[in-house]
């Protein structure tokens, strides 16, 4: 999670990772201040896996291993939001993924904003799973869940009061 601004109208801050072939990430951005800030990922090579503003986040696949770019700017190139952004791997889980089993609660806090909290657990093709997302008592703000299958593919998100109900397609 990094937080930072775009310090002068026009301009735009830069950012890499190294990722590998296959691995699907997630890029989550969300302006501080005043400002839309627009995320645009590039491979080594300077080629565009996509990019947007609306909605903040992006779902791609990596296509080759190295050093990958994301480039922050803002929409219209108008104002100099602060921002946050998170990136996370989801397939394969990252290591960092809290492991959950089958009917258990686990407390957890979204702090700062636009943080990404990963979980992971192994399930099998042709069961359905439940995933619901919950704030604590007392706490405000609005928990989203997403659920991944093993290669990566969104089967699913939902915000409360809303949860997930799927058949896993896939066993892992």
């Amino acid at each position: 999670l990094v937080n930072c601004a775009i310090d002068v109208v026009g301009d735009s801050d830069t950012f890499r990772f190294n990722g590998v072939a296959g691995e699907v990430v997630v890029l989550r951005n969300v302006a501080v201040t005043t400002g839309n800030p627009c995320v645009q990922l590039f491979d080594p090579g300077g080629s565009s896996l996509g990019g947007g503003c609306i909605p903040p986040w992006l779902l791609i696949r990596l296509t080759s291993t190295g050093v990958h770019t994301v480039e922050v700017i803002d929409f219209g190139n108008d104002q100099a939001p602060m921002y946050r952004l998170a990136i996370e791997r989801v397939a394969p889980p990252t290591p960092a993924a809290t492991p959950i089993q089958y009917g258990q609660t686990l407390d957890g806090e979204l702090n700062p904003i636009n943080d990404i909290d990963a979980f992971s657990f192994s399930g099998t093709a042709g069961e359905t799973v439940s995933v619901q997302g919950a704030p604590q008592t007392g706490q405000t703000g609005v928990p989203c869940v997403e659920l991944y299958d093993p290669l990566g593919t969104l089967m699913g998100g939902a915000c409360v009061p809303s949860r997930i109900d799927r058949p896993l397609t896939q066993t892992g």
